[in-house]
């Protein structure tokens, strides 16, 4: 839900009001959010077709959909297929609608983690993460500099992921 869910309604809800105050201002608006890398690691695909009447939110709804670790790939993958489909309904001459992967990031997220997965995860981080800053700056790239051919696009660090 929260990956996936309250960013779309987020997103459906406030479209017209952006595309009403880019008319306005005569600038198009902007909406940016954090996607990921990781949606080509989702669950779904090895997942035979779905059943008749079945759907993807009912499927990872339901037990047999449950994937542990996969949940977070599942939910970035149904962001970026949204983001992909957008274009299609909302052209972005006065809304630019699109997304970043900032990379693994050096936090403290992992510290609430068993230590026998934290010890991994932190060695892994070590080698691998971004610091805070530099995903800060990929955000701001993406928000503020990207422009308009990025509508409906993940960006992986400051070029469109592809």
């Amino acid at each position: 839900q929260v990956n996936y869910l309250s960013n779309v309604l987020l997103q459906l809800e406030l479209l017209p009001l952006l595309e009403a105050t880019a008319t306005k201002t005569g600038s198009p608006a902007r909406i940016t959010w954090t996607g990921s890398r990781a949606h080509a690691r989702t669950s779904l695909a090895g997942k035979a077709l779905l059943r008749a009447g079945e759907s993807v939110l009912g499927y990872l709804d339901s037990e047999a959909g449950f994937v542990p670790f996969a949940r977070y790939p599942d939910s970035k993958l149904l962001g970026t297929l949204f983001l992909y489909e957008l274009p299609a309904h909302f052209p972005g001459d006065k809304v630019v609608v699109n997304a970043f992967c900032p990379g693994m990031i050096n936090t403290p997220m992992s510290d609430v983690l068993p230590l026998y997965l934290r010890i991994p995860v932190n060695a892994f981080k070590a080698v691998r993460a971004r610091s805070p800053e530099k995903a800060g700056w990929i955000a701001l790239h993406a928000a503020l500099v990207a422009g308009s051919e990025t509508h409906g696009q993940l960006l992986g660090d400051k070029e469109i992921f592809g």
